[in-house]
């Protein structure tokens, strides 16, 4: 029974993960896929499909006034490589093409964190990192990735925190339709 409960609370976590990374319209068909059957061919179809929203997005940015530059700060400390990269990789996958990503590394003599983070800064100019000789806490490392932030408006990510394929879009979006906005 409690294995069982165990197994249940590890899948719950899975989900939310899931949810918070691609949505809860790709959570349900991903269930609706598992439990139908639905042949592989019908999930590229789908795949088809967010590309061409993909391409409704870019299509409604160029049309707006102003294509601000969001710099996306993240503190980092030795995080777990799964969850850097899912976080990493929700930042690069934005439909809205206009960020910079600034990641202050806190995590002293351990590379290992450093290291993956070059990885990604090596395929992205739009990634940069900063490696700290030593942790000053989310506060102190947030502020030096706030020092490399070149953007007009500066978003707050934890670094194993995901991001919506369509986050910076609709944070863009609102910024054109409303000039008075500061921060949302």
């Amino acid at each position: 029974m409690i294995k069982t409960l165990m197994i249940l609370k590890e899948k719950i976590k899975k989900s939310i993960l899931f949810i918070k990374s691609f949505g809860v319209k790709v959570f349900l068909l991903k269930i609706y896929y598992h439990f139908t059957g639905v042949q592989q061919e019908e999930k590229k179809l789908d795949e088809k499909e967010h590309v061409i929203d993909q391409e409704k997005y870019k299509q409604v940015i160029e049309n707006w006034g102003r294509n601000y530059k969001i710099s996306v700060v993240v503190p980092v400390y030795r995080t777990k490589e799964k969850f850097l990269a899912d976080m990493i990789r929700s930042v690069m996958s934005q439909s809205y093409e206009n960020w910079e990503l600034c990641i202050a590394d806190g995590s002293g003599d351990n590379g290992v964190t450093y290291n993956i983070i070059r990885k990604y800064c090596e395929n992205d100019e739009r990634i940069k990192v900063l490696r700290l000789e030593k942790n000053e806490g989310i506060a102190g490392n947030t502020n030096f990735a706030l020092k490399m932030a070149t953007g007009e408006f500066i978003g707050l990510l934890d670094h194993d925190d995901f991001l919506a394929p369509n986050a910076l879009y609709e944070i863009v979006k609102e910024l054109n339709s409303n000039a008075d906005v500061d921060i949302l």
